[in-house]
């Protein structure tokens, strides 16, 4: 029978292998050892070290892990000094301010006869409100960044107008409905424009409100409008679709153009697909290169916008 050597597998051991590989600063080993010997027996008097390899390399979500496993309820009770530092730490480099704040000054008023610790504490505050100063610089140039995009897109290629639509996000209401009312009167492209739209359909953040729309200043209601994917027409177009192709692939080709033409075309489609079925018929002759008459002023309009989005 072969003989099986077994290596020692004993909580002294692994803690100093774990010391070893620290002290030659390789900190992901440390963590490893660390790990086997904390699983053969857990050790409250291993845990600030244990985080704090962590936290200099950078492992958050573990710690964060550790800290939900082995402490559910640090938030409302302490552990012990060096724990509660450790997971202000981590609750900083998280970026859960607020959060952090509330644990700070509740630590200083709990360790208040532990100088050395509440020194700790007013440090780790000190580096708290820095980020917070530096969140507040960064969110103010963001602000003004955007606002400088919005007041010259009409500069901006598709792309480029297209990136200012998420940062709106990073704006007050105030601001919000401030620089939707300035995009809608713009030279937004106007499938941009219909999904700012739609986005205030969802947000109920603007009612009442006017737009340019090709050329023309319109009045809306958005307690009147319904996204494009839900208005009649563009239902009327899929069914007819559905009811006269057969062929999968045109099916396919037709229902994604169909879909740019509306969005393009929103909040007032009724010009080109008011009759549907011919529009339909239409868009397959203008694939097939034919030559047609109908609404052909309307089609080179939209092919005018369609390019520009393909210059990108």
């Amino acid at each position: 029978m072969t003989n099986i050597t077994y290596f020692p597998k004993n909580k002294e051991m692994f803690l100093k292998q774990a010391v070893e590989a620290y002290a030659s600063w390789h900190l992901p080993e440390a963590v490893q050892y660390m790990e086997k010997a904390l699983a053969i027996e857990k050790d409250d008097t291993l845990y600030p070290l244990y985080i704090t390899l962590l936290l200099e390399l950078y492992e958050l979500d573990r710690a964060e892990r550790f800290f939900e496993k082995t402490f559910p309820q640090i938030d409302f009770v302490e552990t012990t000094p060096e724990l509660d530092v450790l997971y202000i730490r981590l609750l900083i480099e998280l970026w859960a301010l607020d959060k952090a704040k509330l644990l700070i000054h509740h630590r200083i008023d709990r360790y208040q006869g532990n100088s050395v610790i509440v020194e700790e504490l007013n440090g780790l505050l000190d580096k708290l409100e820095q980020q917070e100063q530096a969140y507040q610089r960064d969110k103010e140039k963001q602000i003004k960044d955007v606002l400088t995009q919005i007041n010259h897109v009409e500069n901006l290629s598709f792309y480029q107008q297209q990136h200012i639509i998420p940062l709106l996000n990073h704006l007050d209401d105030a601001l919000y409905s401030q620089s939707v009312h300035t995009l809608l009167h713009s030279a937004l492209h106007p499938i941009l424009k219909t999904y700012l739209l739609e986005i205030s359909i969802e947000k109920k953040v603007l009612q009442h409100f006017n737009m340019t729309w090709f050329g023309q200043t319109v009045e809306l209601d958005v307690n009147q409008l319904s996204p494009v994917m839900d208005h009649a027409l563009y239902q009327a177009c899929l069914k007819y679709i559905e009811e006269v192709v057969q062929d999968e692939h045109i099916k396919e080709m037709l229902i994604k153009n169909t879909l740019l033409y509306f969005s393009i075309l929103y909040p007032f489609p009724e010009v080109l697909f008011e009759h549907y079925d011919i529009f339909v018929r239409t868009l397959m002759k203008r694939n097939a290169h034919e030559d047609i008459e109908y609404q052909r002023e309307w089609f080179e309009k939209i092919e005018y916008w369609i390019a520009q989005m393909e210059e990108c």
